[in-house]
């Protein structure tokens, strides 16, 4: 039973339960009612994870802690490792953990692995964050350290390898991110790997090298920072399976010196030799995989077997498939843009040889857009695969695609941040949406609505980096007759991966209240520059738009025009800000408009009207609680009336509104009782009255520590007919003397 069971064996010595087991003379087992059961339970009990514990270490934990416990938290991830046994797991809280980490003939079981969790969420620890292991030179060394799990990790090492196999199989690295100024993963003598959901970014080494070992890698991405390694080495006629990754860069993207190769829905790109080297006689099989933009050859060949279906061969600089050597099948394959012939020692079979059509490969979007020859002219491979490179079913149309991506004409071609759109033409980053031409001129996204019973949405593909927060400015469009309360309540909801990031506020005394801007008679209503953030998870983030509506499409429905998403860290400016648009506008605005051809006011943010972006956002870099002024001269251009206005949004609460209620067409106009600075026939039309406020001024207390400050207008003219303009904007923390009253939505200011 030792044998058998290990540790787990030999820990425990009798039956549970003081069971009594028959022995017949002779030494035979009794067959007496439920002995067979009651032995198989001995065996399970006696071969699970005896005693299995939990471990924990913190930074500013100690080693002479217990470790059982968050309270009792060892202080060093080196000294863990060298007390689990099989079955244990220990978390990590966020930190950063130095040193270089060395086990030996520490193994956990098939059935009972020793897991290490980086605790990111601080579920187990409290500690919630990155957990960085960190070292100089080298940074884990495993050797006979059986099944044994790393998971989340962020791994840094300046120089040398990142985690060193010796020997040791079953080794899991799980969701980690390996940052090496050398090398990354190592296997050797027999080691394996299981590789899953990680990056690896080497500079001086190559990205995972196989010698005498052997690796499953999916879901993975490795790239090689240098011309001299490849992403992946597989050497010593090592094994080697490849799932839903891409490796990228390097000299030879991937090396194969023998060994059986499988890969499927992988992409290898940018190597400066070949796609991939197959040297000493390997089984090699590639199935739905990408191979792009190589120095040489897409496919080296020396001797050995190869098994190609469904890959797309695609601007190698040399050939697509060099044949030195070796038996090739080979069917459904697509080849494009070598350098010198499509293949030298080999004939493909029926190949297709137009352009694939990739939706961005230079900025590395394999994905197949619409039209594509890849598109359905693949043959059936799910004996090899069942989804592609991102998890997406095969098939999705009539037949397989070619190539690492399967196209699906609801995934949208991924546009890059910073994006704007005032929907002059509809992009392919857009799904499901339509264009609608405005009474008051250009278009807009829409109308959706609820048609069949079904209340449509529309997707936005976009470009993103995991872990950067971004900021999104739109203006909404209500057509016709929504209902904001009661029984027939409409709503209009955004999410991003299923969950609501964002409600605007909306009822009548929010919007602008235009007189027919849509096609039917009904009066629509304009929200300008509604704004909301989100943090990316993934490298594509799709964000959806649509409405609960409880009427038909023909009674009411919505529309987005003038959106603009920026990563945050471009769009929040630092306090003390100033701002008179005499130069470049800065990032932190929506808009860089800038009206110049004023001589008497120089240059300004504007004219905004209806038939442009009619809003402008600003956005700062605040402290939580502490008190600031805002301030800023504005402009209005040719007669506006009462009907009009701009108002002043702060985090997506509105707190100035109605500059000009003094009445139809009266002028000069007052902002709230207060005489405007100048009126008169200022500037553009010499027919129109225009009028200016200068050093409007409010205070807030900041919320968060990024705040967004909108100013939009209600004008339903163009900007040629009437039009507004903001000038010398500031922002400063703590009171500026006050210039002119303003009335909050909640409240009259009591002060001058």
């Amino acid at each position: 039973m030792n044998g058998l069971c290990g540790r787990a064996a030999c820990s425990r010595t009798g039956a549970p339960g003081g069971a009594r087991v028959g022995v017949r003379a002779g030494g035979e087992a009794a067959d007496i009612p439920g002995m067979r059961l009651i032995l198989l339970m001995i065996l399970l009990w006696a071969c699970s994870p005896a005693f299995a514990v939990d471990y924990f270490v913190r930074v500013g934990g100690s080693n002479a802690n217990s470790g059982t416990s968050a309270d009792q938290a060892w202080g060093t991830v080196a000294y863990a490792f060298g007390r689990v046994s099989a079955g244990d797991t220990v978390y990590v809280g966020a930190g950063r953990y130095a040193g270089q980490i060395y086990v030996s003939g520490r193994s956990g079981r098939f059935d009972a692995p020793i897991r290490f969790v980086a605790d990111r969420t601080g579920e187990y620890t409290g500690d919630a964050g990155d957990v960085v292991l960190e070292n100089g030179s080298g940074l884990l060394h495993l050797s006979n350290c059986d099944y044994t799990e790393l998971e989340g990790f962020v791994m840094e090492v300046s120089s040398g390898l990142a985690v060193y196999n010796d020997s040791s199989v079953g080794v899991v690295i799980d969701g980690c991110e390996v940052v090496s100024g050398g090398a990354g993963l190592h296997a050797t003598n027999g080691g394996t790997f299981t590789v899953r959901g990680v990056s690896i970014i080497a500079s001086a080494g190559h990205g995972i090298y196989l010698s005498g070992g052997s690796a499953e890698i999916e879901d993975s991405t490795i790239e090689l920072m240098n011309n001299t390694y490849s992403p992946v080495h597989s050497g010593g006629r090592a094994g080697l399976t490849l799932r839903r990754s891409s490796l990228l860069g390097g000299g030879h993207v991937l090396y194969a010196n023998g060994g059986t190769i499988v890969a499927t829905d992988t992409v290898l790109a940018s190597g400066t030799l070949n796609g991939i080297h197959a040297a000493s006689q390997p089984s090699l099989t590639l199935v739905n995989c990408t191979i792009y933009g190589v120095g040489q050859d897409g496919l080296y060949a020396n001797g050995g077997t190869y098994t190609i279906h469904n890959t797309i061969f695609s601007n190698p600089g040399r050939y697509a498939i060099f044949r030195a050597s070796g038996s090739f099948t080979e069917s459904h394959n697509l080849y494009h843009g070598w350098g010198e012939a499509m293949s030298y020692g080999f004939t493909p079979s029926g190949p297709i040889t137009d352009d694939p059509a990739f939706t961005d490969a230079a900025g590395g979007d394999f994905t197949l857009s619409l039209g594509s020859p890849a598109i359905d002219a693949g043959m059936d491979a799910s004996g090899y695969t069942s989804a592609d490179l991102v998890g997406f079913a095969r098939p999705s149309g009539d037949g397989w695609d070619i190539g690492a991506y399967e196209f699906d004409p609801s995934r949208g071609a991924p546009a890059p941040v910073p994006y704007s759109s005032d929907f002059g033409v509809l992009g392919a980053e857009w799904v499901g949406a339509r264009l609608t031409n405005l009474s008051t001129g250009g278009t807009c996204l829409g109308s959706m609505g609820r048609v069949s019973g079904v209340n449509e949405t529309v997707r936005l593909f976009l470009r993103t980096t995991p872990g950067t927060e971004y900021q999104v400015v739109y203006d909404l469009i209500l057509f016709d007759g929504w209902d904001f309360s009661g029984q027939y309540e409409d709503d209009f909801r955004i999410r991003i991966g299923g969950a609501v990031v964002h409600r605007p506020m909306v009822s009548d005394s929010l919007s602008e209240l235009s007189q027919n801007i849509g096609s039917a008679s009904t009066r629509d209503r304009v929200y300008r520059a509604r704004c909301f953030r989100f943090v990316a998870s993934d490298t594509v983030t799709v964000i959806e738009f649509g409405a609960v509506n409880t009427g038909d499409f023909t009674e009411e429905s919505w529309g987005i025009d003038n959106i603009r998403v920026m990563p945050s860290s471009l769009a929040y400016a630092a306090v003390p800000y100033e701002e008179d648009f005499e130069g470049t506008v800065g990032e932190e605005w929506t808009t860089d408009l800038v009206e110049t051809q004023s001589e008497l006011f120089g240059r300004f943010l504007g004219r905004f009207g209806v038939d442009n972006a009619h809003a402008a956002v600003l956005g700062v870099e605040t402290v939580p609680g502490e008190s600031y002024t805002l301030r800023f001269d504005i402009f209005f251009f040719d007669s506006w009336d009462s009907r009009e206005e701009v108002r002043v949004m702060i985090d997506g609460q509105e707190v100035i509104s109605n500059f000009l209620g003094n009445g139809f067409q009266r002028w000069p106009p007052t902002f709230l009782n207060t005489p405007a600075s100048e009126s008169g026939y200022i500037a553009f039309w010499a027919n129109y009255a225009d009028s200016v406020f200068r050093g409007v001024s409010y205070r807030f207390t900041a919320t968060s520590s990024r705040t967004t400050i909108s100013f939009h207008g209600t004008s339903n003219q163009r900007a040629a007919d009437e039009s507004w303009g903001l000038d010398s904007v500031s922002v400063r923390q703590g009171l500026m003397p006050r210039v002119v009253r303003w009335r909050e939505i909640s409240s009259v200011d009591p002060e001058e």
